[in-house]
């Protein structure tokens, strides 16, 4: 393995750096499998439901700076 002087590694040459990670995961046995339809879409489904959780916290936030704005100002 040489040494890269883009991210400071020593790893193939022929490999990417954004790839690093995988490589390591492969050094220690673990190899990489494809997602189930089924466990796909529980995926999709815990991550939208994560992303409506952030847009409520978000929204309720502006909402509650503009009433502070508007209490602050009267």
């Amino acid at each position: 393995m040489s040494f890269c002087p883009v991210c400071g590694a020593h790893h193939d040459p022929k490999m990417p750096c954004a790839d690093r990670a995988g490589e390591l995961l492969r050094d220690a046995g673990i190899e990489p499998r494809a997602m189930g339809k089924k466990e796909l879409k529980t995926t999709i489904k815990k991550a939208n439901r994560s992303m409506v959780i952030i847009l409520i916290l978000v929204l309720s936030f502006l909402l509650l700076t503009v009433l502070v704005a508007k209490l602050v100002q009267q």
